[in-house]
This record gives C-alpha cells, sequence and structure tokens, in this order.
C-alpha cells in the first residue's frame, strides 16, 4: 500500500486540512451567530444541555466530564449562569459540600427554541448535499477523528525540524 505522502501532493493535503478547518471555523461562527438570538454563547448552550441532560446527575464535576472542560472552567461558567437566572444550584442530599445544578423555568424556555432552532440549523446546512454525500463524509471525519485520536504529537513535535534544528 502505498504511503499518505507518496500519493497525495502536499499541496492538496495542505488544501484538503485548510477546507477543513476554514470549515469548521466558519461553521462555529455562525452557530455562535443563531445561539445570540436565543442570549446564549455556545458553552452556556452546550453547559444548559448537559445540565438538561444529567438530571439529579448534574453536579458540577459531572458538568465538566460531559463538556471534557476542567472543573474550573464549569466553575466560572456556571456563576454566570446562576448571575444570567438560568440556573439554580441546590444542596446535594448526601454530599453537603456538593450542590446539583438545575435549570430554571426560564433557561427550560430558552433552551427549547435554540434546541429547535439549531436542529434547523443542522437541516439548512447539510440541505445541499445529497444522503451519500453525507455518509461518506461522515465516514471520511470519523476516520479523520480517529487518527488524531492516535497521533503522537510529542512525537511530532520532537522530529521536526524546527525543534531538531535540521534542515532537508
Amino acid at each position: 500500500m502505498a504511503s499518505m505522502k507518496s500519493t497525495i501532493s502536499t499541496s492538496t493535503a495542505g488544501q484538503a486540512w485548510l477546507s477543513v478547518v476554514q470549515t469548521y471555523q466558519l461553521c462555529q461562527k455562525r452557530y455562535e451567530e443563531l445561539l445570540e438570538q436565543f442570549g446564549l454563547t455556545l458553552a452556556q448552550f452546550d453547559a444548559l444541555i448537559a445540565i438538561d441532560r444529567l438530571g439529579d446527575e448534574a453536579l458540577p464535576k459531572n458538568i465538566a466530564d460531559s463538556l471534557v472542560v476542567t472543573r474550573g472552567n464549569v466553575t466560572g461558567l456556571l456563576k454566570r449562569l446562576v448571575s444570567a437566572g438560568l440556573i439554580k444550584l441546590r444542596p446535594h442530599p448526601v454530599d453537603g459540600r456538593a450542590s446539583i445544578v438545575q435549570l430554571t423555568g426560564s433557561a427550560k424556555n430558552q433552551i427549547h427554541h435554540a434546541k429547535s432552532a439549531a436542529r434547523r440549523f443542522i437541516e439548512v446546512q447539510l440541505q445541499p448535499f445529497t444522503d451519500a454525500e453525507l455518509e461518506s463524509t461522515g465516514k471520511l471525519m470519523q476516520a479523520m477523528h480517529a487518527h488524531l485520536h492516535s497521533m503522537d504529537v510529542h512525537a511530532i513535535a520532537t522530529t521536526s525540524e524546527h525543534k531538531t534544528g535540521q534542515t532537508a
């Protein structure tokens, strides 16, 4: 089997990588613009969805784990959501040091409408593509995702020209 380097020119690979990155960035920007219509940032929306999904298990640690962020990041975010009147904290019935995070009625209404708009956003975004194109793209992105997880960035950094001072 030929290596990727020998079958794809650097220019083609670079253009493909840049297209993926730019498309992701534009998608995120437009999605954030959509959520702004509901008075939410992307981080707030994700946190509210996680809290709703976790229910009585919505402890700050579980929210952080769900969002794949640090507990410190969640603490600041939760303070802002409390100030905005979107969540309330109630004492954990067993662990007096912990709090269970709950959505307020206002937040439930807000995320209901935001989720509906988010679903519509995805429908409109993907509308120009056939099912076969979407399936192919999904498989390609899943393979890229898995490969990114398998990459040893430390090894890449230590063998790069910049790191070793070597030139081609």
